[in-house]
């Protein structure tokens, strides 16, 4: 991937550093989804694997990412 991008330019122009948390999204899913698995408040646990995410635009880039952990 840093050979496709000059990084350090990326680096030199993202402030907040949005570059490192969109590159470490999958990783937050499943810590994400760690901590829902040991959250003793649900009563009963989801039992499906199929949801919808539903977004227009640049709302839709969550359900996008997502899906690359899936």
């Amino acid at each position: 991937m840093s050979e496709l991008l000059n990084i350090d330019k990326i680096k030199s122009i993202d402030k907040s550093n949005m570059f490192e948390v969109l590159q470490s999204f999958p990783e937050q899913v499943k810590h994400a989804i760690e901590i829902g698995e040991k959250f003793s408040g649900f009563p009963n646990k989801p039992r499906s694997s199929k949801f919808v995410i539903l977004g227009m635009g640049g709302s839709a880039i969550g359900g996008d990412l997502l899906i690359c952990v899936i």
